[in-house]
């Protein structure tokens, strides 16, 4: 398993393979500590299975913290977690998630990419796959009725702000 995480950046950045772990007890502290980034920021990481995509760039999601401020669309929600999944869904240990935590303002997404097109794709394809994925994971939060928060703001926003990163 590959794990990309993002520790107390102020970016959706994917950093350098992890190796793989063989202990579930050190992949649980791994992660309990890997999830932590300030508040009104945007957090990203993904459990990928195959080294296929291991060399993506992910620069795409780098600048969502420093163009996006989430106070600026009120303050029902303060962090963001989004969660990549690319495993064989015969063997993927993940589940596909989209929660919001009111009592912590915080939204939690994991979804699934098509697995075979992910690994097979060229980077270009594949970051682009990833951008859907995002903004499809920010779409459904609009069913939650999120009170005092422009999630449709929010999206539009998102969508600028990865259509930018596109064309420079």
């Amino acid at each position: 398993m590959y794990f990309y995480p993002v520790l107390n950046v102020k970016a959706c950045l994917m950093i350098d393979i992890i190796e793989e772990y063989s202990e579930a007890e050190e992949l649980a502290d791994f992660v309990a500590t890997g999830f932590e980034f300030d508040e009104n920021q945007f957090g990203c990481t993904a459990y990928i299975d195959s080294p296929a995509n291991e060399n993506l760039n992910f620069r795409t999601f780098d600048n969502l913290n420093e163009k996006i401020d989430l106070s600026e669309f009120g303050e029902g929600v303060t962090k963001i977690l989004f969660a990549f999944i690319a495993f064989n869904p015969k063997l993927s240990p993940h589940k596909q998630v989209i929660e919001y935590l009111p009592n912590h303002k915080e939204v939690n997404i994991s979804l699934e990419l098509d697995y075979e097109n992910f690994i097979n794709a060229t980077s270009e394809a594949a970051v682009q796959m990833m951008k859907d994925l995002y903004l499809k994971g920010l779409r459904a939060l609009l069913l939650f009725n999120i009170r005092d928060f422009d999630m449709e703001g929010l999206i539009e926003a998102v969508e600028q702000a990865l259509e930018e990163e596109r064309a420079a």
